[in-house]
């Protein structure tokens, strides 16, 4: 019973069908490839907790991806991520999202439904503001924003209790 694979360093294009049979999967490491999409079937890999898949060729994800509920980690750095994926702000169970280095201009108001989010990572995009929904995260201890073009924070950012770490340079 397989739970953890690296596929890491490769040329694959998508995820090999024959993974998402893997039941107990865990941990799927597949950065640094060149995977342009991700099947509708990542739904069937129920157990997935951590997924990197940095440095890819991602501009979207599947809806089916929000099934995902042991995920608690995800990786998606250095893609070609035009908007941030709507998606993910259906995972209440999501605790890790990182989206540093990709071409997203804004955090949509949806963010405020990821209640156990405790980091959210977005450096190195082109956002000029931060929605006042961000503060609505309980949960987030950490948020880094550095290099972007931001020109102003919402005064909503004094009232959210665990924010700790808050990444702005």
């Amino acid at each position: 019973s397989l739970n953890y694979i690296n596929l890491s360093y490769n040329k694959f294009r998508h995820i090999p069908s024959e993974l998402f049979m893997l039941e107990e999967l865990t941990t799927l490491y597949m950065f640094n490839n060149d995977l342009e999409s991700i099947s509708p079937e990542i739904q069937k890999l129920e157990k997935l907790a951590y997924l990197n898949l940095i440095g890819n060729k991602l501009t979207r994800l599947p809806k089916e991806i929000t099934i995902l509920s042991n995920l608690k980690e995800i990786y998606l750095s250095i893609n070609l991520f035009k908007e941030f994926p709507r998606e993910l702000c259906y995972m209440e169970d999501l605790e890790f999202l990182f989206l540093n280095y990709n071409e997203i201009n804004e955090i949509p108001e949806d963010v405020r439904n990821m209640p156990n989010l405790k980091g959210l990572y977005l450096k190195g995009n082109n956002i000029t503001n931060v929605s006042p929904s961000l503060c609505k995260i309980s949960s987030l201890s950490e948020l880094d924003l550095e290099n972007n073009q931001i020109r102003e924070l919402p005064h909503e950012f004094k009232e959210m209790p665990k924010l700790k770490k808050l990444n702005l340079r």
